[in-house]
């Protein structure tokens, strides 16, 4: 879609850039990406839907159980289909291909996430070993040993999050180029921990924008969400439920609204990726060079 992607590019630029890639192609956009956004926020919604309104379910409660795991299936089916058909109008190689390309990287990460969270239970149950046996009749020793536990979780997150940050660079340079995925995706994570400060900037700046679209968006969910909170609480205590009967479709409506934005919001969001692959492209295609260039001048240090 863009000509000038192998350009080194601040982060500014870089959102810039995808700014105007977003608004010059939406009409394109919408075209290629309308049905996977519409079937992605309408599985989020039935699951927000079902999750929320379990009161008026009755001996249909049952089912509940079962919503999230279905919601978690259809979601990777979505994300695979939605981002294959992002990619493909980044890098033209065809829905089929890019869905086994965006399908390869997802089983890589589930595979990278079991192996995560068995390194995190190792670390944690060797914490609690360490610490001691923990005496049960003083006041407070469980609590304290709760939040140390969550503590230690939280510090290996957010230590193995900023290890598995250069992935983002491995993930498009193995979409946007013609490697394997054995000789593209995991070589390419060398190249994103050389340029591991310019990804941390870009996705902090990203998470401030985001988050603040969020919260701006999720304003009519928040009011949808406190007043069946208080139709609840109603209920609980003997009182009729003041809502109207058209209320979960109400509350289907609007979170399908909301989520089709956001996944817009991805769409600009992967856009910014997008041109930070290309930054990073350029600044090792320079470095490439530079390094070539020294040893033409220099024979001497090959040998």
């Amino acid at each position: 879609m863009d000509h000038e992607l192998i350009k080194s590019r601040n982060v500014a630029k870089c959102v810039s850039a995808a700014l105007a890639l977003f608004n010059g192609n939406i009409r394109r956009i919408v075209s290629a990406l309308w049905l996977p956004i519409l079937v992605g926020a309408i599985v989020m919604a039935a699951n927000m839907t079902i999750s929320f309104s379990a009161d008026r379910l009755g001996r249909n409660a049952s089912v509940i159980p079962y919503v999230a795991p279905a919601a978690i299936i259809l979601g990777l089916v979505v994300y695979v289909w939605l981002s294959s058909a992002l990619f493909n109008l980044l890098n033209a190689q065809g829905l089929k291909r890019n869905v086994v390309k965006v399908s390869k990287v997802v089983l890589a990460y589930l595979v990278l996430v079991v192996v995560l969270g068995i390194v995190l239970g190792v670390a944690v149950a060797a914490y609690y070993f360490m610490s001691g046996p923990i005496d049960a009749q003083q006041p407070g020793a469980i609590s304290m040993l709760v939040v140390k536990v969550i503590g230690v979780v939280m510090f290996f997150t957010i230590i193995l999050g900023l290890l598995l940050l250069p992935f983002v660079y491995s993930y498009f340079a193995y979409m946007m180029e013609e490697g394997s995925f054995r000789s593209t995706f995991f070589p390419a994570y060398k190249v994103g921990l050389r340029h591991w400060g310019f990804l941390f900037v870009v996705f902090l700046v990203l998470g401030l924008i985001m988050f603040v679209l969020s919260v701006v968006l999720a304003m009519p969910l928040i009011i949808l969400t406190s007043a069946q909170a208080i139709s609840l609480r109603g209920m609980a205590l003997g009182d009729p439920s003041g809502l109207p009967s058209y209320f979960p479709w109400l509350f289907f409506v609007t979170v399908t609204i909301i989520y089709c934005i956001l996944y817009m919001l991805l769409v600009w969001e992967n856009f910014v990726i997008y041109y930070v692959y290309g930054s990073i492209k350029r600044n090792e295609l320079d470095r490439e060079a530079k390094a070539k260039n020294k040893m033409l001048d220099n024979p001497e240090l090959g040998n």
